[in-house]
């Protein structure tokens, strides 16, 4: 299996939180990136790590729309996503947040329930690539984001 190549982190545009499940691949394992914004046209724009607060990661069979819902569930309180909790700590109830929230992905395709050699290689690829966001996230902002644990 030495021949798979690691795919190349690469982001979608911003959705508007509110309309985070019309990415595509939202059922597959992947990468995330968070950004909280007063601005409301974020979405629909390539993201920009500046943006970015909380970068983080799936590999569970709920993919990437399991996660954001664990997220979703503890920007309201019930403790359910440590970055979620974290922001929930600061900020409140989302609903009360006077800012935008905001998601970017990279689904990568593959079979969690029954996964088969290529399927565990490329859900090593996305905890690769969430280290590689990390890395890119503190070459060009010089620090850590905001609501990830260090």
């Amino acid at each position: 299996m030495r021949n798979f190549s690691i795919p190349q982190l690469e982001f979608s545009t911003w959705y508007k939180w509110e309309n985070r499940n019309q990415y595509p691949l939202k059922k597959y394992p992947g990468v995330y990136l968070i950004s909280i914004s007063v601005r409301n046209n974020l979405e629909g724009n390539k993201p920009q790590f500046k943006e970015v607060v909380y970068i983080g990661m799936t590999n569970s069979q709920g993919g990437l729309a399991g996660r954001w819902n664990q997220f979703n569930s503890s920007i309201r309180g019930k403790n359910r996503h440590s970055g979620g909790n974290t922001i929930y700590k600061e900020k409140g109830y989302y609903e009360n947040w006077e800012e935008w929230l905001y998601v970017a992905a990279m689904g990568v395709e593959c079979n969690v329930k029954k996964p088969k050699e290529e399927d565990y290689m490329k859900m090593g690829c996305v905890a690769f690539l969430e280290y590689e966001a990390f890395a890119k996230y503190y070459s060009e902002a010089g620090s850590h984001t905001k609501y990830n644990k260090k």
